[in-house]
Order: structure tokens, then C-alpha cells, then sequence
């Protein structure tokens, strides 16, 4: 065909967002459309336009015109509906999210009424014969019937359209098969005729067309004729803001101005400039709906921690959804907003983990559910999951499966070579999986269905309020947890203009409220949370600088605890450094910042790179840093330093970001600088392409971190128990458990009278809670200690059987749990057979005290021998996954031999082999520049955590063999990197 002159359009196209069915990536759309000289290009997925900004951009980039379409199946239409304007889209938006709803929806009905909005292509009788300007009869080139309806639409006087249904482009059917397997959740050979689509529904060639159907030659013309009329500008892209109020401009600048006093101790001229630069910003940006909807939020709790690139703003911090103070700590605003934004900022809020639901339930009610809803995750088949289930369709056993799929990892993506090399290498020397299994057809399946959408989630957090109804901008349908969600993921979303909150649950906040309210009650100390600012005091930069942060927020991970040591810096400003240059992409550059920290002479990349970059000694730290570069060094706008900054890490604009490249390269290179260096900068740049922070993002944390430390260090008890009682963060209850009693604190297990559901600490003890005991039934503690504190303490266990409505299953764990040697004298045979007696049906039902009008009395068991500690101990072990009463490892050293040294003995052998014993407490797996796995694993004893290295030799033999708290033998040379010890691993074996 002719460039620019289409005699059909393929109207039906199916890309990977009709889940589990189509098989083209939109990339790979486009791509084929422009190589093929199309000159429209439609999309058709079923029920949703989940790509719909990605199909937009992907036209624009190969210039082709879109046509907006989608197929409809329903109980009451199938069909394809064709927008014809923005107003026609937003119609089939409202119906497909209807079809998602409601279940008594009849579509057919609305479909029945005349529209110049949108197209209707379809079979449906019912509808055809309506005779409607807006309505062709489908003439399904694949169906075995297509021309019986291409006769009936031309007796009866409707206009016939030819359509080619395409879910594949060539040798995509395979993947097809395999996708609509995992759908229905069958092997492939179960599959039937109507589960899958038919071979040749993939684009062919518009000559062929043309021949095959020369006897309906209207029919293929009206393809062309849809698209033509079909054309429109999509114009989404403005910020979609919510409505707070008909004079919200006035309302956010009053509110900020109030609260003044309650930030700053006076109102100084740097605070004004700052504040009407700010406010003349969102006025002119229109987002002061945005702001007050946000702050409305946020005043439902006192804990919360506003981050992100919001906590560069003074009206955010005004208006107490940020608490770091922007103008003390140099944060850059225009990394949140500036004039030459185009897209919409966002706010991301964190509640404490419990309450975030609740937070989430306000939105919608408060903003109504028909114009709240949440942000989608689009569930991909990663690497791992389409191993798995491409080897569930072909009928592997699942424990063959777990086998393999055990030992790949996440590093490998379809966009590069390194999966396809993997699935090709791994297993081919005749190892486990190998073809024998028929495991290299799976893998490389596998290859080909990586990345494709499985099926829509809720974002973690994301919510969207609108003005008006969601559905007039995109479908909404429900997700699994019951929550109504947008069909576009988070990067489309910001493209499409929604403004988005994230509503975040995080477990710290809840720490600290826990703690600062046993606090209160312990020590009669009132902290109040909003004002809590501890970033000066000394013993919580000390415990900072020194890694002991385990249990702290933000900082308690192996790697950020030793950088804290290596570095010796526990102060703010460091810390806000160290948790955004931690990320793993900079590891490059982390050592060269210590040598920097400790006095090595350094000049910048660039000239004015070393001034511009000062706080972090020349080094790129945060995301705005790219910004910075790009502006003052490369001579970029504002708003190009920003675009850069954003397309650094999304794959959908890879073009623009090389166009951006190209010109830092040539700005730079008419400086006089030279290219080795510019190479040296821009891998600097792509550092943040992954995991990275910006630092009012940093800043936020780590004011949380500091006030988790400072609680740490001055209140270890209530700390510690809020932090096993908010089920912990990096580490397992044991490690938690453990560094308590590093700490010098009490250990109290489970008591009847005593303990509470949850963990929770009191002065210089930390009290187990009974939630931490296997099988014991929620139910009936809450029964027993309802009673307890209706009624007193329990005398004894005969007390507590009358009492409590607990039955045998509960009391026998309970008595095994030993929770009551604080009230009893008999062990534990004859607390058991107390228990049976009681349940024999020999004594009155529970909670009947009286017998001939006395209290009845107590069962007295005979003398029974008690059972030996050891076994004692295993039933810690199966009651509690650990033992509690001591350290595992006090357990285990009776069966290790000498010649193993102590962690805290560690230091004394530098640069020697040793021998040492711990728990597997914890690990990361990393990539190294040569793209071997390697893993840093953290063990303890009874002395403290040691850290160690498995470089990718020993990985390989060694790193997949460990499991938690199991004792192991661990060999190896202790090293020094800047006085901080760490183990190299050359051999290891279960103690």
C-alpha cells in the first residue's frame, strides 16, 4: 500500500490490556503500523482502554492517527464501540464501567438510543435493526458465517463494516494459547475451540484483504470510513483537580498565614518572599483545591508523615501535611512545583499502617464514591510467574516447578537480553530443569508472555478525587479487595491528568503513636507527636552514628546500619544524605563519598559541580540533583531539567530521554568538557534510573527516623514492644526480640494475667504478646481478657476455667505456652490434667461458680513428675518459631565444637580466618557490574549481629541453602572497610 492512503483499517486490534488474551505489546503496535505505512490505527481491547495514554503516545511518536475503540462483551451487548470525540469516549467510558458494576446493567437498552458520539459495530440484531445513523453491522472476517451477515445487513438496509479481529501479530498464537490456559486456569491440552481465539487472527496483508473480499468491497470501505470520522484530538493530559471550594484560593492563603505562629517563632521576610512565591504558583497552576482537599485528610490523625517532593513546600508544611521545615533545610520547591510544569504534582501521605483503611473509607465518603477512586496496579507476569505458570498449562507436578522456579530471580526483564540468555544457559549443561523436562520450551515461553498484563490490583496507596463522576475520564471497575479502581496504573494516570494522593499505610507511625502513648501512661511524660523535633539530641545522633537503629524506621536495614558506622555521622543532615545515596545504583559512588567524608581532596565532575553540589560533597544524591546539573552546568530551562529528571526512569519516554541526552552531551562538549567525563556525569544521572529519592522525600523519613531513635534510646522498653507489636519491619520477632535484650531488657513471656494480645513494653521489660503463640484462638483471648478486666485478675487456673468461656484446645496451648507460672504451683502435667478433668463433663459448664449453693471447688491433680526443660524448650520452639526463655544459639551450642569465636569477639580478627556461629537473621541479593548474584546476609548470636558477604562463587554453592533461624557455621575472613568489620564467606554448614 501507499503511504498516507488506507483502503482498510484493521479496527479490531487487540493489544496485551485485553488481559490474558491479546499479545501485543502497544510499543510493538505502533511500531508494526508504522513500518506497514498505516495511516490510522486502532485500538480494541475488551472492556477497558487500560493502555489508553500509552496508545495515544505511541501514535503521536509514529505518527499515526488513533482511533478509539473498545470491545464489549456483556451479558447484554458484544460489540466494538468506536469514539468519535472526547464526549463519545467519556460515554463508553461511563458504559464500560457500568458493564464492570453493575450486574443488572442493560447496555443494549442505552445502545438503542441514536448517537452522533460514538460508532457501534456489532451483530446484535436487536440493535442493527434500529437502523441508526451510528450503528454497522459487524462482518466478522473470521467467523465461518461473515457473509450470511453480510446478505442480511444489505437486504435489510444496514451498513455493513468488515472487521478482522487481531490478537497477534505472526507467531504470536502460541503465547495466545498459553495466556487463554493461565485464564481459564487449564493445561493446554484441556483447552476448547472456543477458549481461543483462531490462528490467523493476526494483521495480514491489506492486498489480501482487498482480494479475499472483493464481493463486499462497501464493507471494507466503511473500515476506512469509520476511521476517517473517528479522527479527533484526545485532550487528556489537563490536571483533573478536586473541588474543595468556590473561594479556595483565599481559604489556603489565610489558613497558611495562620498558622505561621504555630511553625516559627516570628514571621520574617524570608518566610514571606518564600510564602508568596509559593502561593502566586498554585494560584496560578489553579491547585488549591488540590492543597485543602489534602490537608482536609491529613487533620483526621495527628500521625502522619507528608513526603515526597510536597516536603519542599512551605505551604505543605504550613498547613502541617509535611513536618520539615523547607526553608531550614534548603529544600528545592521547584522540584514539587514550577511555572513551567505541565503535569500535576502529587502529595503522598503516610497513616499508620492500621488506620490507613479507615483514612481511605473517609475519601469516599466525605467525596462521594462516584468521584473517588483508587489508583490500579497493572500485574504483569514477571519473570518468575511466567516460568511458573507456563509450566502449570503444560502439567508440570508443582513440586518440580517450586523446584526450579525457587532459584530464579527478579533481575531479568523483556527488555533486555539478559531473561532470554537465562532461559536459554541456565539449565542446559544437563542440570536440574534441563531439556530432559522439557524445560527449555518453557523457558523460552516464558520469555515471550514476561511483561504482559495478568490481571489489575489496587496501588498501594494511590487515590484520585474528581469533579466530576470518575468514570466520565476512565472506566472504573472493582478490584479483588473490594475497592473501586481506575483502569490506568500510576504512570498513565499522570499522563491521562489525574492528580493523585497517595494514602500510605506505614507501620512506623504506629510505632511511635504506640510508644508515645505508653509513654504517657508509664512515665506520666505527654509527647505530643506534631511537635516532637529531636533532631538535636545528642544520645539519639550517637545511637545513629553508631548503626544501632534496628527497629528504627528508615535506617534499620544491614546496609544503611553499617553505612551509618562506616560513615561515624549520626547528625540530620547526614542522615538525610545517607537513606537517598544508599540506593543500590550509587553503590559505585557510596565508598567515594566516605573517602570524601573523611578528608580525601575532591574536585567536581564538572566545572561548578563541587559548589552546586556542596552539602554532598560532589557527589549526586537526590533526584533533584539531575535538575540542578542539567541547569546550571548543562545550560538546560527549568522545565527541560525537570523533563529530564522525570524521563530518567520511565521506560515509556526512552525516546525523549535520548533526545535530552544528546543534548547535555552537546551543551557540555561546547563547554570544552571532555567526553570520557561527560560519559563519567551521565552514568551519574542514569544512577537515579532505578530506586531514588528526592530530598524532601529523604527529609520527611528521616525526621521519622529520628523520632523512632530518640524513643529508642530514652524509652527502649516501650519502643521495642511498639515495634514486635506493629509486627516489626526489616527483621523476624526473634531478631527484635534479641536486640532487646542486647538492650538490657526483660524478656516476659506470655502471662495470664499480665500480658495483652499484642507485645507492648513498661520500663525495663518487654512483654510477649499472646498473639505470638501458634494456633491459639483470637477469639478467646479476647474472651479471657474482656473478662479479666471486667471482673480481676484470675486466682489460678481452676479460676480461670469457671471464669473464661476458653475452650480445652485454647487452655492446653495456653498452659504449654506457659502463661500461667506467674499464678500457678503445679506444672505442667497437672495443670493438663486440670484441664481434662475440667472437660471431662464431670464439672459444671464454664462460668457456673456455684455447686449446692458454694463456690465449687478446685480440681487438685495428683503428683505427676514435670517434663524435662529441654523438652520445655521444643515446645517453645513449636508454640513461639523460637525459643524465647533463652537465645537459640544458647540452645545450639552444645552441639557445636570448639574453635567457633563470639560476634562480639569479631573486631579482634582482622584480616584473619575464623569460625563463628549465628541465627540466619536476614539478607539482600544484589547485582554485581558483571551481572553475577552475590548476597549480603546478617547473622546473630548471643553477643550481637555480624554482617556478611557471599560473593557470587560462593553464592552460587552456598546462598540458597539458607533459611531462618537455623544455626550455621559460618568460615570466613574478617574485613575492615572504614572501621567497620564484615565477613567474607568461603564455606558455611548447619551447625
Amino acid at each position: 500500500m501507499s503511504a498516507g492512503v488506507m483502503n482498510f483499517v484493521f479496527i479490531e486490534n487487540h493489544s496485551v490490556y485485553s488481559l490474558c488474551e491479546g499479545t501485543i505489546f502497544i510499543s510493538e503496535l505502533a511500531s508494526y503500523a508504522e513500518k506497514n505505512n498505516f495511516t490510522y490505527l486502532s485500538i480494541c481491547d475488551t472492556n477497558g482502554f487500560y493502555g489508553i495514554m500509552h496508545f495515544i503516545d505511541a501514535c503521536k511518536e509514529h505518527n499515526l492517527i488513533p482511533v478509539v475503540c473498545a470491545g464489549i462483551k456483556s451479558k447484554s451487548f458484544n460489540g466494538i464501540l468506536v469514539a468519535r470525540s472526547m464526549r463519545g469516549y467519556s460515554r463508553i467510558c461511563n458504559y464500560i464501567t457500568q458493564v464492570h458494576l453493575n450486574p443488572d446493567f442493560n447496555l443494549k437498552e442505552q445502545l438503542a438510543k441514536n448517537s452522533d458520539d460514538y460508532y457501534i459495530i456489532t451483530g446484535d440484531r436487536d440493535i442493527i435493526e434500529t437502523k441508526n445513523s451510528n450503528v454497522y453491522a459487524e462482518v466478522n472476517a473470521l467467523a465461518d458465517n461473515h457473509f450470511e451477515d453480510y446478505r442480511y445487513a444489505k437486504k435489510n438496509g444496514i451498513k455493513p463494516v468488515l472487521i478482522y479481529p487481531v490478537y497477534f501479530i505472526n507467531g504470536g498464537y502460541d503465547s495466545h494459547k498459553m495466556l487463554r490456559a493461565v485464564y481459564y486456569n487449564k493445561k493446554l491440552s484441556a483447552l476448547g475451540k472456543n477458549d481461543v481465539q483462531q490462528p490467523d487472527a493476526c494483521f495480514i496483508p491489506e492486498e489480501e484483504i482487498i482480494s479475499r473480499f472483493s464481493h463486499m468491497q462497501d464493507a471494507v470501505a466503511n473500515s476506512v470510513k469509520i476511521a476517517e470520522t473517528s479522527a479527533f484530538e484526545f485532550t487528556a493530559g489537563a490536571p483533573i483537580f478536586p473541588v474543595y471550594s468556590d473561594d479556595s484560593f483565599n481559604i489556603l492563603r489565610n489558613m497558611c498565614y495562620e498558622n505561621i505562629p504555630a511553625r516559627y517563632e516570628k514571621l520574617t521576610p524570608e518566610i514571606t518572599t518564600r510564602l508568596e512565591k509559593e502561593l502566586g504558583i498554585i494560584k496560578s497552576k489553579g491547585f488549591a483545591d488540590y492543597f485543602l482537599v489534602v490537608q482536609d485528610i491529613v487533620k483526621q490523625t495527628i500521625y502522619t508523615c507528608g513526603r515526597g517532593s510536597a516536603a519542599a513546600s512551605l505551604v505543605s508544611y504550613l498547613l502541617f501535611i509535611t513536618h520539615v521545615d523547607p526553608i531550614k533545610h534548603n529544600l528545592f520547591f521547584e522540584r514539587f512545583i514550577n511555572e513551567g510544569r505541565k503535569d500535576p504534582p502529587d502529595i503522598d501521605i503516610d497513616f499508620p499502617w492500621d488506620v490507613r483503611d479507615g483514612i481511605i473509607d473517609y475519601i469516599f465518603r466525605r467525596y462521594s464514591p462516584d468521584n473517588v477512586a483508587m489508583v490500579s496496579n497493572h500485574i504483569t507476569f514477571s519473570v518468575r510467574s511466567s516460568v511458573r505458570e507456563i509450566a502449570k498449562v503444560h502439567g508440570l507436578p508443582e513440586q518440580d516447578i517450586n523446584r526450579i522456579t525457587k532459584n530464579i530471580g527478579f533481575y531479568y526483564n523483556r527488555n533486555s537480553d539478559d531473561y532470554e540468555n537465562y532461559s536459554k544457559n541456565k539449565y542446559s549443561n544437563g542440570g536440574e530443569g534441563g531439556d530432559s523436562d522439557g524445560w527449555m520450551d518453557i523457558y523460552r515461553q516464558a520469555v515471550d508472555i514476561s511483561g504482559m498484563v495478568r490481571y489489575m490490583s489496587v496501588h498501594c496507596g494511590g487515590v484520585v478525587i474528581t469533579p466530576k463522576p470518575v468514570r466520565y475520564y476512565i472506566p472504573v471497575e472493582e478490584a479483588a479487595k473490594g475497592v473501586n479502581i481506575i483502569q490506568l496504573e500510576k504512570d498513565q494516570a499522570e499522563d491521562f491528568g489525574f492528580v493523585k494522593i497517595d494514602v500510605l499505610g506505614n507501620r512506623s507511625l504506629a510505632v511511635v503513636r504506640d510508644a508515645l502513648q505508653l509513654i504517657k501512661e508509664h512515665y506520666g511524660t505527654d509527647i505530643r507527636y506534631e511537635n516532637f523535633n529531636p533532631i538535636n539530641d545528642k544520645k539519639t545522633i550517637n545511637m545513629l552514628a553508631a548503626g544501632e537503629s534496628m527497629g528504627v524506621f528508615y535506617v534499620e536495614s544491614p546496609a544503611m546500619r553499617q553505612l551509618q558506622k562506616k560513615s561515624g555521622k549520626g547528625d540530620y543532615d547526614h542522615l538525610v544524605m545517607h537513606s537517598s545515596i544508599i540506593r543500590p545504583a550509587a553503590n559505585k559512588w557510596i565508598n567515594e563519598y566516605l573517602e570524601r567524608l573523611r578528608g580525601k581532596p575532591y574536585k567536581g565532575l564538572v566545572p561548578g559541580m563541587e559548589e552546586l553540589l556542596k552539602d554532598s560533597y560532589g557527589i549526586m544524591c537526590y533526584q533533584e540533583d539531575i535538575t540542578k546539573i542539567a541547569m546550571y552546568i548543562a545550560g538546560f530551562s527549568l522545565s527541560e531539567g525537570e523533563e529530564l529528571r522525570k524521563v530518567i526512569s520511565k521506560r515509556s519516554k526512552q525516546k525523549r530521554k535520548l533526545q535530552l541526552k544528546e543534548k547535555l552531551y552537546e551543551n557540555l562538549k561546547k563547554k570544552g568538557i571532555h567526553l570520557k567525563i561527560i560519559d563519567e556525569l551521565w552514568e551519574m544521572i542514569e544512577s537515579f534510573s532505578g530506586y531514588s529519592f528526592c530530598k524532601p522525600h529523604s527529609a520527611s523519613y528521616a525526621l521519622l527516623s529520628f523520632k523512632a531513635c530518640y524513643l529508642k534510646a530514652h524509652y527502649p522498653a516501650e519502643f521495642m514492644g511498639a515495634v514486635l507489636k506493629n509486627q516489626g519491619g526489616f527483621y523476624s520477632p526473634l531478631a527484635y526480640i534479641s536486640e532487646s535484650r542486647r538492650m538490657g531488657l526483660k524478656i516476659a513471656a506470655p502471662d495470664i494475667n499480665m500480658s495483652r494480645y499484642e507485645y507492648f513494653g513498661k520500663r525495663d521489660s518487654v512483654f510477649i504478646g499472646f498473639m505470638q503463640i501458634k494456633n491459639l484462638s483470637y477469639k478467646a483471648v479476647q474472651s479471657f481478657i474482656g473478662e479479666r478486666e471486667r471482673n480481676g485478675l484470675y486466682r489460678n487456673l481452676n479460676d480461670f476455667l469457671r471464669r473464661s468461656e476458653v475452650g480445652q484446645s485454647d487452655a492446653e496451648i495456653l498452659v504449654k505456652a506457659g502463661c500461667f507460672s506467674g499464678i500457678e504451683k503445679h506444672n505442667q502435667p497437672q495443670l493438663l490434667f486440670i484441664i481434662r478433668r475440667f472437660f471431662d463433663g464431670s464439672q459444671p459448664a464454664a462460668g457456673k461458680e456455684l455447686f449446692h449453693g458454694a463456690l465449687y471447688p478446685d480440681i487438685v491433680p495428683p503428683p505427676m513428675r514435670d517434663i524435662p526443660d529441654e523438652q520445655k524448650l521444643m515446645q517453645e520452639m513449636e508454640l513461639y518459631d523460637s525459643f524465647i526463655s533463652i537465645h537459640p544459639m544458647t540452645f545450639y551450642r552444645q552441639r557445636i565444637k570448639t574453635g567457633v569465636i563470639f560476634a562480639k569477639d569479631l573486631e579482634r580478627f582482622k584480616k584473619k580466618r575464623v569460625r563463628i556461629a549465628g541465627i540466619f537473621i536476614t539478607s539482600k541479593t544484589v547485582m554485581t557490574k558483571d551481572n553475577d548474584l552475590m548476597k549480603f546476609v546478617s547473622f546473630e548470636d548471643e553477643t550481637g549481629i555480624f554482617e556478611t558477604v557471599f560473593f557470587p562463587k560462593i553464592y552460587r554453592k552456598f546462598a540458597l541453602m539458607l533459611s531462618y533461624q537455623r544455626p550455621y557455621i559460618i568460615s570466613g575472613i574478617v574485613d575492615v572497610e572504614f572501621d567497620t568489620i564484615i565477613l567474607n564467606v568461603n564455606d558455611i554448614a548447619i551447625a
